[in-house]
């Protein structure tokens, strides 16, 4: 058992994925807490859902539109000072947000060019950090040190609500905004002392519309990368969809909103059950592996739709949310594993900008979609989308030929052995 931990956390053993890791968990932990206080602290100041829509608004749009400029800088410049810098802007502007909410200072008109910077600091932070990891661990620890990323998040993601919501009730909501923009600055620090040797930079002469270009050439001319993205871009919307349907299908029911409550709990424990099995299991084909696992997220819309009991739903919650971590970790490592250094930063932020890209309009048009059609319909259509687009996948020939990186454990005892004396 001690030997199969000790193995598990063997990236952390690497000085500068220590320091990455580091930097993302202490991140991570602010970041968690400021959807709840964002949200409860813009209500309370304004009064208004719709001022609320408009900031959150300011901070998703700008990354979605900058992600491609984004993940074309990261691959020209060394990823760790493009994600630094990222986190002392987003610090700058979680301070702002905080100050003006502790001293009832709070002006929507100044709120949304924060979260305007905000959402662009994130276009250039996400698609760095994929690439920075394929700097810091020898390949074959790459799927450990992923699933250790993706714990770290799971995991925040289970408390910093809880904890959000204890300190806008107990002080403020510009008190977690504040610990928010902390965790950042603290995150900068292990960044900026993070060393890795530097990626063959993107600068080759070509222009940024042609270091685009060929990004985009990257994702097309492979049918497993742009099959992988087209699903995720469904995964998004369907699960947009299920989170404005599923508390709605619960108004007026006695199980009310404990059952959703435990529904978002289920779903994270999931979550961390799929890092935790992402540490031990190596599929020989990791994409066709992806795909398949990705169907255990059906079940939870099934049971909203057949209004299942309390447990079932449970059960379908931790089944969808393993269906959302454990693929993450196969595709992250299978594009780092298979795409040259130089590009993958680009190739990277065409896959966020797809997962990101129909999210919004899942929400917008999930309430209106099931007053028309019904509740259970659309859900049930959900469900099909999700089976439809990763059989799809499926009967693409390159999704069957990629193949997982062979371990050479002499070869791998000598990376480990050389990135952490390094």
């Amino acid at each position: 058992m001690r030997t199969a931990v000790r193995a598990s956390l063997a990236p952390l053993r690497i000085t500068a994925f220590r320091r990455q890791f580091t930097a993302h968990a202490i991140s991570m932990v602010g970041s968690t807490l400021s959807p709840v206080a964002l949200s409860l602290g813009v209500l309370d100041a304004t009064g208004s859902p719709a001022m609320l829509g408009a900031v959150l608004a300011a901070g998703g749009v700008p990354t979605v539109v900058m992600l491609l400029v984004g993940g074309v800088w990261a691959d020209r410049l060394p990823r760790q000072k493009v994600m630094m810098v990222s986190n002392l802007v987003c610090a700058m502007t979680q301070g702002a947000l905080a100050v003006m909410l502790i001293t009832g200072t709070f002006r929507v008109e100044a709120a949304i060019p924060l979260q305007i910077l905000y959402g662009t600091a994130m276009a250039f932070f996400l698609p760095s950090t994929g690439a920075l990891t394929a700097q810091t661990v020898p390949k074959g620890l790459l799927q450990k040190a992923n699933a250790l990323l993706s714990l770290a998040t799971s995991l925040s993601g289970s408390l910093g609500p809880l904890l959000a919501g204890l300190l806008v009730v107990s002080a403020s909501a510009g008190w977690a905004l504040l610990i928010d923009g902390a965790s950042f600055v603290v995150a900068a620090m292990f960044l900026r002392r993070l060393r890795v040797d530097n990626t063959p930079s993107a600068t080759d002469g070509s222009s940024f519309l042609g270091q685009l270009a060929e990004g985009l050439r990257e994702v097309t001319s492979r049918g497993w990368v742009w099959s992988s993205i087209v699903a995720f871009m469904f995964t998004h919307l369907t699960t947009a969809i299920l989170f404005v349907l599923g508390p709605t299908s619960m108004v007026g029911n006695d199980r009310g909103v404990l059952t959703w409550s435990a529904v978002v709990a289920g779903i994270s424990v999931g979550q961390a059950v799929g890092d935790v099995t992402a540490l031990h299991v190596k599929p020989r084909r990791p994409i066709v592996t992806a795909r398949v696992v990705e169907l255990l997220a059906v079940p939870l819309f099934v049971a909203f739709v057949l209004d299942a009991p309390l447990p079932v739903l449970i059960m379908a919650a931790i089944a969808g949310g393993l269906a959302m971590t454990l693929p993450d970790a196969l595709w992250f490592t299978t594009l780092q594993q298979q795409l040259a250094p130089q590009v993958l930063a680009r190739v990277s932020s065409y896959d966020w900008m797809g997962s990101f890209a129909l999210r919004p309009i899942g929400y917008a048009v999930a309430g209106s979609l099931g007053a028309h059609a019904g509740v259970t319909t659309v859900l049930a259509v959900a469900a099909g989308t999700l089976v439809l687009t990763r059989l799809a996948g499926l009967l693409l020939p390159s999704v069957w030929a990629v193949r997982r990186h062979v371990d050479r454990p002499s070869a791998d005892a000598g990376d480990l052995a050389a990135h952490t004396s390094s």
